[in-house]
This record gives C-alpha cells, structure tokens and sequence, in this order.
C-alpha cells in the first residue's frame, strides 16, 4: 500500500465517487462554499451508500436522515458513528441547520454578506474536519485500511481552479470537465449579482455559463463519444449511451431548462430528459414530470415526479408540495402539500419554505401564524429568496427601509465578488 501523506490520499481508499467528491469540495471552498458544503454532502450520501453494500444491505427509505438511522438501528454503525453523520448532515443543509449565533439575528441583519460568507467557510472547514473523522471512525469496518493512518491536511485554494483551468486545455479526462463546468456555473451564479451595479460586468455571467455549458458538452463527448446533437436528433432512441455521460448531459440541459443557455429547444430538453430517464438517471425524472406537468399532462408529471426512481430532492419534494396544493390531479390536500414542503425544507429548499411562510400568513388551509409565518420568510431570505424578501417587504416591514438596506447590502455584496474573482 502506497504510504498516506495527506487528507486527500487517505480519502481517495474509499474510491469513487466518495473521493472525486470530496475533492470537488476542498476544489470549491474558496471559490463558493455553498458549492462546497453540497459536495461534502454528496460524499456522506455516498458513503452511507457504500456502507450499505458493503453489508449488501437496500435503504428502505430515501431520506439522508433516515437511511443513516437505519445503518445505526441494523447495527451496521455506532452511536458515535451515528452522531458524526448527523453532525455533517446539519452542517451541510445550510440555511436549515444555522449556527446558534446566526439564528438570533433580525430580519434584516441576514443580509450581512461580509459575516455570512465567513461563517459559510467556517462551516465548510469544520465539515471537512468532521468528514475525515467520520472516514477514520468508518475505515477500519469497510476495510480500506488495517490500521487508521496518520497524514497532513493539503493546502486547499482558488489556486487549484487555475490549475484545473489549464489541465482542461489538453485533458480528454471527462471529469476535469465536467469539475470544471460546475467551477463556471457557481462563479456565474455570483456574478448575476454583480452585474446589477456593474453595467461593465453584464456580460461575464452570460459568459460563464456559456463557458460551463462547453465543459459539460466536453464531458458528455469524452466519456461517451458522442455530441448533444446525436441525442436531441434521434430524440434519445437507438444509442448506447455510457454511464460516465449523464451528469455532464443532465447538467447541461439544466443549464437550458434554466435559461441560463440558448442552444436548444424545449422539445430538445425533452428528448434529453426522456433518454436519460430511459436509462434511470434519478435527476431527470422530476424536472421531466415537471415539464409535463406544466404543458398540462398533469397525471403524466405527477407519475414521473413520485417515480420509485425518482429523486427524492428539494425541487421534486416541492414541485410535489405545489401540485398536492393546487389539486389539478384529484382533490386539493393541503396535508399532502404540508408534508412534501416541509420536507423539501429540511433539505434547505428556499422556495419551499416561503410557500410555507406564505400559507401560515395568509391562513387560507391552515390557521394564520403571524410569527410562524414570519419565521419561516425569514429562512427563506437568507437562504436569498427574492420573493420572501419582497413578500416580507409588502406584508411586515416599511419598503423604504427595507430598500435602503436590500441596496446597501448588494453594493457590499458585488465588491466582495469582485475581491474574489479577482
């Protein structure tokens, strides 16, 4: 056995994809935090996972908490194994889970963009802590290793996105691609707010996510050797398609679904999501029922969203909430929508949470909640739901006030992005 130096080393004994994602959060930590935290996530989902076959074990249940209290109650891990994967868990579902301190702050004292983006990579460093304690505490039982070894914690920084930037100019490695894809997507994502206060800077989002949009095309080519156009062409049918391709595939036809990209159509996003839900790509079933749902086959969305292979995440438990609500497939249940937007809440989905402020506001299913209410807009907001925000505006507060404040904090906002893209 090659002899451990470092954190990324001693991960990468775990294999795929436990080591790729871990390594795309320490990649991004610098750069986005909230990227970060979310690939540290991945990497418990797929260790929970791996700990299961290696007992050849099958989740009853989907739910990240869940299945980790079914590892604890077969015996599979311990109390304090148990404990350490919640730990992350809440450290990781961020917005839900906050630091003590970050709970008791006002309204509008959220929109501290300085404080919030310390706390966030904070956040992410001591998650990083607590996974590798986590992979020690685990290491041994998978046996990875025969005895925990010891190593040093690599330097993490934007340094390693630079350095991934020029390996793309001559790898055929589908990975650093598609890595490098998302690096440009959550850069974009920031840049959005700049450009509000930066006319010079309008530009640099459409930009970077034409830029992502490239990488996963690249991707999607290097692993399977085809391009977008052999799949929207044939609408999905009569090609292999490797297993390597579909998250760059599914990623770049979010990119166009989102509007974030103009490359093709909504019938070509269809046939992309049909060949990927052919093939039992998770993902894709709930943003397919979603958009069947919306061109009025509503029976057909609602099947694929509640798909047994579908995944259980925060857009498909909310898209869920709002059919339940709406009633356009049987009877309007309110405790069925109640149920599915609480749980998409717990996953840190902010417009689920707002739909809960606003239905505990407004009292129109359930008994009014002023504080309730209030409560739940506030995560909303600092979770940076714009309509939360304005709701709040309208509903609870003075607008001016609330302005002077909203334009303060953008201003702060833009030049710290600024700071560190530069």
């Amino acid at each position: 056995m090659n002899i451990i130096t470092d954190d990324k080393q001693f991960v990468a004994l775990f294999g795929e994809p436990i080591a790729s994602e871990y390594n795309n959060a320490l990649m991004l930590m610098d750069v986005h935090a909230d990227a970060s935290l979310m690939m540290f996530r991945k990497a418990i989902e797929s260790l929970c996972l791996k700990l299961a076959r290696h007992y050849h074990y099958e989740f009853i249940s989907v739910d990240l908490h869940d299945q980790i209290n079914e590892l604890a109650r077969e015996t599979f891990i311990n109390g304090i194994t148990k404990e350490s994967f919640h730990k992350i868990r809440k450290q990781t579902n961020t917005g839900v889970h906050q630091p003590e301190n970050t709970n008791k702050r006002e309204n509008l004292n959220c929109f501290d963009s300085t404080a919030n983006k310390s706390i966030l990579k904070n956040q992410a460093m001591e998650t990083r802590i607590e996974i590798l304690n986590l992979l020690e505490l685990t290491c041994l039982e998978l046996k990875v290793v025969n005895k925990i070894p010891k190593y040093d914690l690599s330097a993490v920084g934007g340094q390693e996105c630079k350095d991934l930037l020029f390996r793309c100019l001559t790898s055929t490695d589908h990975k650093d691609h598609f890595l490098l894809g998302l690096v440009y997507q959550v850069l974009a994502e920031d840049q959005e707010h700049i450009a509000h206060y930066d006319n010079n800077l309008a530009n640099r989002p459409n930009s970077h996510y034409l830029f992502a949009s490239e990488c996963y095309k690249n991707g999607f080519f290097y692993s399977t050797g085809l391009h977008i156009s052999d799949i929207t062409v044939n609408k999905g049918k009569g090609i292999t398609i490797n297993p390597n391709g579909y998250e760059s595939l599914f990623h770049y036809v979010m990119l166009s679904i989102s509007n974030n990209v103009d490359e093709i159509n909504s019938d070509d996003e269809e046939s992309i999501l049909r060949a990927l839900v052919k093939r039992r790509y998770s993902e894709a079933y709930p943003q397919l029922g979603w958009k069947k749902y919306l061109a009025g086959h509503y029976k057909e969305g609602l099947k694929l969203i509640t798909h047994a292979k579908a995944k259980k995440n925060n857009f498909s438990l909310h898209k869920q909430g709002l059919i339940y609500l709406e009633g356009k497939v049987g009877t309007a249940d309110i405790n069925l929508s109640l149920e599915h937007f609480l749980k998409a809440s717990e996953l840190g989905c902010a417009d689920s949470i707002f739909e809960l402020g606003k239905l505990y506001h407004r009292g129109e299913y359930v008994n009014a909640d002023v504080e309730l209410a209030r409560e739940y807009l506030n995560k909303a907001i600092k979770l940076g739901n714009e309509g939360a925000f304005n709701y709040m505006k309208e509903e609870f507060i003075n607008p001016l006030e609330v302005a002077s404040r909203l334009t303060d904090f953008l201003k702060k906002q833009s030049i710290l992005k600024l700071q560190s893209i530069g």
